[in-house]
Parts: structure tokens; sequence; C-alpha cells
């Protein structure tokens, strides 16, 4: 996965109060649970900071993933569009629809009728 990541299974292995085979699977399984860019910024912190929990290192991915560190350009997220999207038929049928009815949303309460709904306005 990189040498961040060697870097990083070389410190925490020399630990002593990590159990390593625990430690390892719990990684892996980070490791699945994120981008690989994201995974590698982690780990560079916890390097940095001397960090070999497994609970801190999943906080760790998450402020690195909530702050914005990681573009979208570094996640190596490739996404496929095929171009004749909207030559298909299902893409045609749904392209234009029936505007919504939202005249419900246009009536406010007043005061002065003390009516709660539109229906009751309509009675009156």
């Amino acid at each position: 996965m990189g040498a961040e990541v060697e870097a990083y299974l070389d410190y925490a292995i020399k630990t002593s109060s990590v159990q390593r085979h625990r430690f390892v699977r719990g990684l892996f399984g980070l490791s699945r649970q994120v981008t690989l860019a994201v995974l590698i910024k982690t780990l560079e912190r916890a390097l940095r900071y001397r960090v070999v929990h497994l609970e801190t290192l999943h906080r760790i991915a998450w402020f690195c993933i909530s702050q914005g560190e990681i573009e979208r350009s570094q996640a190596n997220v490739d996404i496929d569009v095929d171009e004749n999207l909207r030559q298909r038929p299902a893409y045609q049928e749904g392209y234009l629809t029936d505007e919504p009815d939202l005249s419900d949303y246009d009536w406010v309460p007043s005061e002065d009728d003390g009516s709660n709904s539109p229906e009751t306005k309509e009675e009156s």
C-alpha cells in the first residue's frame, strides 16, 4: 500500500503495548472502510503523534475526511460515465416531467381567520 503504511506498521508492531495480530486485522479493517488516500493521511498523522490505538486511528480518519484534507483527485475516485446516457430511452422518457402542484405551500395563515390549514381556509 505504500511506504507510509509500511513505516507506520514497522513502528506500531515494535510497540510493546500492541497485540500485533489483532492490531493488523483492525488496521486492515480500517483500510477497507476508507480510501487509500485517507488511510495514508491517517497513518502519517498517527506516526507523527505516535498513536497505536485502533479507536484513535478511526477518529483520525474521520477527522481527515471531515476536514476535507483529501481532495477528490487524490482519493483515487474514477467515475465512468457513459457518454450516450442522454440517448437512452429511459432517460428520454423521464427527462421532462410535469411541474408539481405546490399551491398548498403558497397559503399563509392569517391571525384574523383563526384557521390552521388551507382546507379550513377554502371552506370559509
